[in-house]
């Protein structure tokens, strides 16, 4: 019998809902941290640690796993890597963090509704411009 080393679709989804939630707290964390750094500061590196764990936790259930299989021998490593970078993250300190930069994200624009926003902006000031030539009441 051979271990099954695909991920369910619920676990998948788990996996990118946590991701998006962390982008969205570290991005969080580094915008406000002008205004309140010792909060941001302290919050951060609660992020990190706990990044760490989980990662850690991932790590030892894949190495856990008995199976000699090339593909899950490279999942392995790559757990081991990434725990590896979330551990030397964790001791550095957020003000030495650079900032959010949304060039590389560019996947988060939706081209169709900042249109779609657009439209709706130009008939909503077409509207009240209507009201004020004609002296419409509010």
């Amino acid at each position: 019998t051979s271990t099954s080393t695909s991920t369910s679709p619920v676990a998948e989804e788990e996996r990118d809902c946590a991701m998006a939630l962390y982008v969205a707290l570290d991005t969080v964390l580094r915008l406000l941290h002008p205004y309140i750094p010792f909060v941001t500061e302290v919050a951060f590196q609660s992020l990190r640690e706990a990044t760490a764990t989980a990662t850690a936790t991932a790590t030892t259930t894949i190495v856990g796993v008995a199976n000699s299989d090339e593909k899950q021998q490279q999942k392995k490593t790559d757990c081991q890597e990434s725990c590896q970078e979330s551990a030397r993250n964790t001791a550095a300190a957020l003000i030495a963090e650079a900032w959010p930069d949304w060039g590389q994200n560019v996947s988060f624009r939706d081209t169709e509704a900042e249109m779609r926003y657009d439209r709706l902006y130009e008939l909503v000031t077409s509207i009240r411009r209507l009201r004020k030539r004609f002296g419409v009441p509010d």
